[in-house]
């Protein structure tokens, strides 16, 4: 019997005043995914947690800024499945914009995400 697991993510494409990607070096350690890499600010969604509640909560945990909820902007999701030696993970993700850029580099790309709904 193939074993199933699902895994619900959720990120930000973080943007600041300058209109600069901001991107996060995740930790060096094995026990997380994708250690060492670069890549958005998020995490994982605990269990009643909704996806907007868990961007909140993430960016807070890694950047210690807190970004109001009413701050972001869903963008679009993503769905997979990984195989792997031990069974199959679906995964589900959304992605998130938050609207705290003021320059016009930043406007026109949240502009251009905003039209791929």
């Amino acid at each position: 019997m193939t074993l199933v697991r699902y895994r619900d993510f959720t990120c930000a494409i973080l943007i600041d005043t300058l209109g600069r990607f901001l991107l996060q070096q995740r930790d060096n350690v094995s026990d997380i995914v994708r250690p060492g890499k670069i890549g958005l600010f998020g995490g994982h969604r605990e269990e009643g947690e909704t996806y907007l509640q868990c961007i909140v909560r993430e960016v807070h945990e890694e950047l210690s800024y807190y970004l109001a909820p009413e701050r972001f902007e869903y963008v679009g999701n993503y769905d997979a499945t990984d195989i792997d030696p031990e069974g199959s993970t679906v995964i589900h993700g959304e992605f998130s914009l938050p609207g705290v850029c003021p320059s016009k580099e930043s406007w026109s790309l949240r502009e251009r995400f905003s039209s791929r709904n």
